[in-house]
Formats: C-alpha cells, sequence, structure tokens
C-alpha cells in the first residue's frame, strides 16, 4: 500500500524535491504529481531507477507499506 508520509520523508532524507525526482524518473512535475494521487502508480523502469536513487528499503517502506 502506496504511503505518501513515507514517500515524502524518502525524499527528504535524500536531499531530493519533486523537481529533481522528476527529472531523474524522465517525467514531467505534473506526471510525477498524478502517480503520487493516483496511490503510487509507478512504473517498474520508475521503481528502478528510485531503488538506484535511494536503496531498497526506503523505496519498499515508501511504495509498500
Amino acid at each position: 500500500m502506496f504511503n505518501l508520509d513515507n514517500f515524502k520523508l524518502m525524499l527528504v532524507k535524500h536531499k531530493y524535491t519533486t523537481n529533481l525526482l522528476a527529472k531523474r524518473l524522465g517525467i514531467s512535475q505534473s506526471s510525477l504529481y498524478r502517480r503520487l494521487n493516483d496511490s503510487g502508480n509507478f512504473s517498474m523502469k520508475e521503481v528502478r531507477v528510485m531503488v538506484a536513487l535511494f536503496g531498497k528499503e526506503d523505496v519498499f517502506n515508501a511504495l509498500f507499506c
């Protein structure tokens, strides 16, 4: 289950903004906001990028807890 609070904490912990994350994912900031409002509906490619950036544990806690 997607946890928006944990997602935001992950970004703060790694000193990322939503704008920077959107750039790293290769999507617009509005696309990122749509994913966040759609219960974290990220593609597998986007999840892999986030795991590379933030580590498995942080991404798991944000997307699945």
